[in-house]
Parts: C-alpha cells; sequence; structure tokens
C-alpha cells in the first residue's frame, strides 16, 4: 500500500515490495512533483520473507537512482495472521517474477 499523494507534501511509503507494489512505487518515484518529498519507505512481510522484501525494494531504488531514500525494516509477521501462502504462479519466489536483477547490488 501507498500511504500519501505524490501531488505534493512529505510522502512515507509502505509496502510488501512485490510486483503490484515494487510498480506502484516506481510510479510514485517517477511522477514526484519538486512539491513533494518521499521521507521514507518502511517495509512488511507478505508472501516473501522481510529480507525478500526489503531486496525488492532496494533493487527498485537502485534502478530508479534514488538509493538516497532510506528503508526501514518492518515486521516478518502481520499483527494478526501469519504470512500468507506463496504465489510462485504470479509473483515468483522472489516476490518480482523472479525477473534478473539487471542491477545487482554491488560487492562490499
Amino acid at each position: 500500500a501507498l500511504l500519501g499523494a505524490v501531488s505534493g507534501g512529505k510522502i512515507i511509503i509502505d509496502t510488501d515490495g512485490l510486483v503490484d507494489d515494487a510498480r506502484a512505487l516506481t510510479l510514485a518515484l517517477k511522477k514526484q512533483e519538486s512539491t513533494s518529498e518521499i521521507l521514507a519507505i518502511t517495509t512488511v512481510a507478505s508472501t516473501v520473507g522481510i529480507e525478500q522484501v526489503v531486496a525488492n525494494v532496494n533493487r527498485v531504488l537502485r534502478l530508479l537512482g534514488k538509493t538516497d531514500i532510506p528503508v526501514f525494516v518492518g515486521s516478518n509477521t502481520g499483527m494478526l495472521r501469519a504470512q500468507k501462502d506463496k504465489f510462485p504462479v504470479d509473483y515468483g519466489e522472489d516476490g518480482l517474477g523472479d525477473r534478473p536483477n539487471a542491477e545487482p547490488e554491488a560487492q562490499k
């Protein structure tokens, strides 16, 4: 889910890092107006674990050259229910359709 409006103001985006949210995040970052500021991105696990969610968000940020936006790691489990069943047919094992990472993270 995306919180806030891209038309102005300060924005915090909360995401599960799956395909639909990755697309919405991309749109929000590309359409960001000079009057709006994305302060941070918070994450929560969904059909993939929190480590994969954070990797997916960072992958989108790297591809768009927006690595200055902080990413905060949220819960690996839901408040009311456990992690949902995986949907490998729709989202792949990584939640992004198992597409090759064109911009892998730099080695440290």
